[in-house]
């Protein structure tokens, strides 16, 4: 079953920690939500928004989320290991100490973002070449 926004706004109107771990989120748009300390790892989050959504301390871990698009999205302290973040759109989003720790990054899109103190250790493009913040 795939969850939608109001899936999410009623987990998160009940006060449940959110643990969407495994879950079905394609082309959800949770823009703008509070989703900080949520669990989306091992996720199916291909093209869904999050544009200015709050992922604080978010773990992604070995999420599919190719074509997603945080952009603008807090992601300060996430941990986005070897999740699939190809195509994605993390124009101006913050990563602020983000661990992004073997994730594949192919044609990912991070104009102006925050990658101050971030883990980019074994992150790929392309190939599996290796990615480095200057790129």
């Amino acid at each position: 079953m795939t969850l939608r926004r109001a899936d999410v706004e009623a987990m998160l109107e009940r006060g449940h920690p959110l643990q969407l771990s495994g879950q079905d989120l394609r082309a959800a748009d949770l823009s703008g939500l509070d989703l900080a300390g949520a669990d989306f790892a091992y996720a199916h989050l291909e093209g869904a928004s999050f544009r200015y959504a709050s992922l604080v301390g978010a773990v992604f871990w070995a999420a599919t989320a190719s074509g997603a698009d945080f952009t603008g999205a807090d992601l300060s302290d996430a941990n986005l290991g070897t999740a699939d973040l190809s195509n994605a759109r993390l124009d101006a989003a913050v990563l602020k100490r983000a661990n992004l720790l073997g994730s594949t990054l192919t044609g990912t899109s991070l104009a102006g973002a925050d990658l101050h103190g971030a883990n980019t250790t074994g992150a790929t493009e392309k190939g599996g070449l290796p990615w480095s913040k200057s790129n």
